[in-house]
């Protein structure tokens, strides 16, 4: 998973400015060009404006639209290093759902960056609404972020990876791993839930009715040190198990270690909540201090 185009999103807010940061930090740590992104919508005040009077009102929308395009530009220069910008993209959309499909669809982006909070233009950047949107629908990871940033590149990052053994963990690993270095250090981890105890996860000691901890424990274990990373470049790994609810026990996780970004899948099964926006992977991109990036399970 290398990023070499990545989209950030703005609505020209003072907060959409913590994902134009983002975007710069992880430009910086892989490479990467930065297309600065903004959705034009009509407002519906705008709309209203001046009753009837329909010349006065494209006059205003006019006037609106050029002021938004130059500050787009400013963000754009003051935000992004002048080495990792690539260009601006202002498109003009109905609403700003449609406005963040238009901005994905022109640039094509590896990586979706943006903030969790923001205002007009593309109104409501908020999870339940665009943001949320983007997620389910860019086809690409999305990273978002509320307040904390990735540390600059050259300090070492520490990412926390959910992972779900539903699936080959390995997978995941590699692919967060290939734009990390070997100061950095990925920790898989994986909740198990109590509640509900897959033989097909943990092999067939896990059918019981007193789940053993320590059993599940070490069939998980197991799995997880299967995980490898070849070459003197790659990042250390750390293995951590827990049991409990997933979403808090991987929040519990981050903030305990002070993790740079938390890696969640947007989909999974049992045995982890089924991760899924909805339920794990989005009660974590609500309540998260640190970046997530979300991944696409195809991705």
């Amino acid at each position: 998973m290398k990023f070499q185009r990545i989209l950030a999103l703005t609505d020209l807010s003072p907060h959409s400015v913590t994902g134009l940061t983002l975007a710069n930090h992880l430009a910086a740590r892989c490479g990467a060009k930065v297309t600065v992104g903004y959705a034009h919508t009509e407002s519906e005040g705008l709309k209203r404006y001046a009753g009837s009077e329909r010349e006065n009102v494209d006059r205003l929308a006019a006037w609106v639209r050029e002021e938004d395009e130059s500050q787009l530009q400013i963000l754009a220069r003051e935000n992004v290093d002048p080495l990792r910008l690539a260009t601006v993209s202002f498109v003009e959309a109905e609403n700003a759902r449609e406005g963040v499909d238009k901005l994905i669809a022109k640039s094509k982006p590896d990586v979706v960056c943006m903030a969790t909070h923001g205002r007009s233009g593309l109104k409501h950047m908020l999870l339940g609404s665009v943001a949320e949107h983007a997620i389910r629908s860019a086809g690409v990871p999305v990273m978002v972020t509320r307040e904390k940033q990735l540390p600059p590149h050259g300090s070492p990052l520490t990412v926390h990876l959910a992972v779900d053994l539903m699936r080959d963990p390995s997978v995941m690993t590699r692919q967060v791993a290939e734009w990390m270095g070997p100061n950095d250090q990925v920790r898989l981890v994986h909740v198990i839930e109590s509640a509900y105890v897959a033989p097909v996860l943990y092999g067939p000691d896990a059918v019981f009715s007193q789940p053993d901890r320590a059993v599940l424990t070490r069939a998980a274990r197991t799995q997880l040190e299967a995980v490898s990373l070849d070459g003197s470049a790659a990042p250390s790994l750390v293995f951590d198990v827990r049991h409990g609810r997933p979403r808090q026990e991987i929040l519990d996780a981050a903030a305990a270690e002070d993790a740079s970004l938390v890696v969640v899948e947007t989909h999974g099964r049992t045995g982890f909540d089924r991760l899924m926006l909805g339920s794990v992977a989005e009660f974590i991109v609500r309540r998260s201090k640190q970046p997530v990036l979300v991944i696409p399970a195809k991705a």
